[in-house]
């Protein structure tokens, strides 16, 4: 086996390793329906290692591979009303996970080699963190998704994979470094093994001809409408005109706090009057409503970038510690606030930043400490009330390390 060869493989399972790891929980019963075949499939039941012929009507369960054989194509149905399209000479592998707490299942998929055209229904709630978007693996390349509509296609050889994106937006990375582009509407990428993404192109004519050959038309048609040529105009438009300002989006909020306070649009205002102050000769400007699409809003706000995040950690607890001679025992409280923040550059179309940040401050366990006190306060960092207490404090602990990031990165 060449050096090449190796490599590729590990990669494979570092991508099955990555889809696996996920979520906590394998659902037994989830699956995903074989809608359509023509021709001929067999299917790799999980932990076996034989592969059997499948039929229309089969389902596919947490990692069976399914694998279309020459002449043949298959289409599969989510039970969210997902589609995959399957190419002739192509393999791919089902991960199906239960999030218990929110209660859905995540699903992921890792195409070996071939081609797929997804059509990817947006299922999950906007308040639930990203992190639970539907996912694509291939050798090369990790896709992280909402609703859109894409194809993706794998050398069975080198693993090298392309991407073109049909509708919506897709974060194409590769699978073993940081670098990520973002897709629109009418773009194409390709990542090789150890390389970055290449510079989004816009998809030709040809292309969209050639994938009609093993997709509907029809499908095809009402994915792109009007969509590409609004993504080539936003692109041209962008080139060259966008103003050295920040955006800033509301973040998600996916910790467990679900009180009345609005934590995502607070806290991002917040971050913005912050960096504002910190930032020379560059505009932090809050983005007061929530976005599908942030490169697109950004482009309309002619931002050169966007920050936006999650909150995963917002909550106040309360502990208690006993000396080791046992002669003294102590109670107290702890307010915990962690940020995942992601800065996007506009006009390179890519995520440049992306970092964890997180306050923790601690007080005596009286009233004013707790959640029954904190908790009545106008959740706003200009009311003195509430920013003396421990919460606010963590809060300007984490967004003054953010504001720390960000300002480095900028400055290089």
């Amino acid at each position: 086996m060449t050096t090449q060869a190796r490599t590729i493989k590990l990669c494979l399972l570092f991508a099955v390793l990555l889809a696996c790891g996920t979520s906590e929980a394998a659902v037994q019963g989830a699956h995903v329906l074989i809608d359509s075949l023509v021709g001929k499939a067999q299917v790799q039941r999980a932990g076996h290692q034989n592969w059997v012929p499948c039929k229309k009507g089969a389902k596919l369960y947490n990692n069976d591979v399914l694998r279309v054989m020459k002449d043949s194509h298959a289409r599969l149905l989510w039970t969210d009303g997902s589609v995959m399209y399957i190419h002739p000479n192509s393999q791919v592998l089902m991960n199906l996970y239960e999030d218990t707490v929110h209660n859905f299942v995540t699903r992921h998929a890792t195409v070996f080699f071939g081609a797929v055209f997804f059509v990817i229904k947006e299922v999950l709630p906007r308040a639930i963190s990203k992190r639970y978007d539907t996912k694509v693996y291939t050798p090369t390349a990790v896709l992280s998704i909402r609703g859109t509509s894409f194809e993706v296609r794998v050398e069975k050889s080198g693993g090298a994979t392309d991407v073109s994106v049909l509708n919506g937006t897709v974060l194409v990375g590769n699978i073993i470094r940081k670098e990520s582009v973002f897709l629109s509407a009418g773009y194409k990428t390709s990542v090789a093994l150890g390389q970055d993404p290449v510079r989004p192109e816009a998809i030709v004519k040809k292309e969209i001809a050639v994938l009609k050959t093993w997709v509907p038309p029809h499908v095809i048609g009402a994915e792109m409408k009007d969509q590409i040529a609004q993504a080539k105009k936003d692109h041209y438009t962008i080139t060259g005109k966008l103003e050295d300002k920040v955006l800033v989006m509301p973040f998600t909020n996916a910790s467990s706090y679900s009180g009345g306070w609005d934590i995502g649009e607070v806290l991002s205002s917040f971050m913005a009057e912050r960096m504002g102050q910190s930032l020379k000769g560059m505009t932090v400007m809050a983005h007061g409503k929530r976005a599908d699409d942030i490169m697109k809003t950004g482009e309309e706000k002619k931002a050169r970038f966007v920050l936006t995040g999650e909150i995963r950690n917002f909550d106040i607890v309360q502990r208690a510690t006993i000396s080791v001679s046992a002669d003294e025992y102590k109670e107290y409280c702890i307010a915990r606030v962690r940020i995942y923040m992601q800065l996007v550059d506009v006009q390179g179309r890519k995520l440049v930043l992306a970092k964890e940040v997180s306050g923790e401050v601690s007080g005596n366990n009286v009233p004013a400490n707790t959640w029954k006190s904190i908790g009545k306060h106008t959740f706003s960092m200009r009311d003195k009330k509430f920013s003396n207490t421990i919460l606010a404090k963590a809060i300007d602990q984490a967004v003054e390390q953010s504001t720390g990031d960000v300002s480095r990165y900028l400055a290089e």
